[in-house]
């Protein structure tokens, strides 16, 4: 016997049930479940096929639905392989966020490759995901949340077993750095590393958007900026006034290299690849690069671990803690459409006390 149906499934199948997303999901009694889609009528002829094939002995139920669909790839690395070609690249995501999205998913596809989509379990997930760091788990449960979205309204799968595990809790390492210690990096560096510490100071962008600003981007006393991680959100579209502290750094990047780009460097070598436009070019790794390098040189950080030692990307959280002391809201120059997202940038700088009265009058209590 079945489970006890629902007003909904009353006029079904064995078997077959129908959920209140509208999708007819067959589920026998031992737990096996297979998704049928939302169109009922193919459902409901599906199912009498499955229960007329499964009185034969020794019949496997995941080969029958795949031979009664008509379906061979419904194997969780095929379904991956759907999703990579047929749905990821339509998202217009940027390049950096689909290469990642793709990896995580191969990587996953590499472990559960060879179950049924619809039959993963929620403790084979668990199981992977709690023997991932904290941040790297919930970023692979919320790529296979989405994985399993667009599988169950592709009628692939029946129920989202990310959803039903837990987000671990991320505690935060990385120190933030102090204007002092900034400086002393920033004494300790050559200048066209200057430069660049000095227009993310003063922008707030991510390195990727650093690296980009090209002159010609300057037009009518502003910067133009289109922040690669949210422009495809109609967000992230700047026009920065550029007063005299970024005039200033501006000036100085007008050096004797000539490059169209405002961050640049005279390489010992001058080698042009598909990541550069132009030979002066720097590229993001090589601004991470150089500020752990000078960080490490100066011990300024040597008594934290590598995991908590600050990075070049701190210079812009140091940025928008400067200009809310100045009493600028920085959430428009960091593109968060929130400002929960803007909070994380501000917090840890330092320890903000309220102030409160205390004093009992103990003879009033007498």
């Amino acid at each position: 016997m079945g489970r006890k149906r629902n007003t909904k499934s009353r006029d079904l199948p064995p078997y077959l049930y129908r959920y209140t997303n509208g999708f007819y999901l067959f589920e026998r009694p031992d737990g096996h479940r297979f998704s049928l889609g939302n169109n009922k009528a193919r459902a409901i002829r599906l199912a009498v096929q499955l229960n007329q094939e499964l009185r034969t002995p020794g019949a496997h139920e995941e080969q029958l639905l795949r031979k009664v669909k008509g379906e061979d790839g419904n194997r969780f690395s095929d379904v991956v392989a759907r999703y990579l070609s047929e749905y990821l690249p339509e998202r217009g995501l940027a390049q950096k966020t689909l290469t990642e999205n793709q990896r995580m998913l191969t990587a996953m596809a590499a472990v559960f490759g060879e179950t049924a989509t619809d039959k993963l379990t929620i403790k084979q997930v668990a199981r992977y995901l709690d023997a991932l760091p904290a941040n790297t788990s919930n970023k692979y449960r919320a790529q296979l949340g989405q994985f399993y979205a667009w599988a169950i309204a592709k009628g692939l799968a029946g129920a989202n077993p990310a959803e039903a595990t837990l987000k671990k809790r991320e505690i935060v390492a990385r120190q933030r750095i102090t204007l002092d210690q900034y400086q002393a990096i920033h004494a300790a560096a050559d200048p066209w590393f200057q430069n660049a510490m000095d227009i993310g100071l003063q922008t707030l962008q991510r390195r990727e958007d650093l690296c980009w600003i090209r002159f010609d981007d300057i037009r009518d006393g502003r910067l133009f900026i289109s922040q690669r991680k949210v422009s495809r959100h109609n967000s992230g579209h700047l026009a920065i006034l550029i007063l005299p502290p970024l005039q200033e750094v501006i000036s100085r990047c007008r050096d004797d290299v000539l490059s169209p780009f405002l961050i640049h460097r005279a390489h010992e070598k001058r080698r042009i690849s598909n990541k550069r436009e132009h030979w002066s070019q720097v590229l993001p790794e090589m601004l991470s690069r150089e500020f752990q390098d000078i960080r490490d040189r100066l011990g300024l950080f040597s008594g934290l671990s590598i995991e908590q030692r600050p990075s070049f990307h701190e210079i812009r959280a140091l940025g928008a803690h400067l200009y809310q002391n100045c009493g600028v809201d920085p959430q428009v120059l960091l593109g968060h459409t929130s400002k929960k997202t803007t909070r994380v940038y501000l917090d840890r700088h330092k320890v903000e006390y309220l102030e409160v009265d205390a004093g009992i009058l103990l003879s009033a209590h007498s």
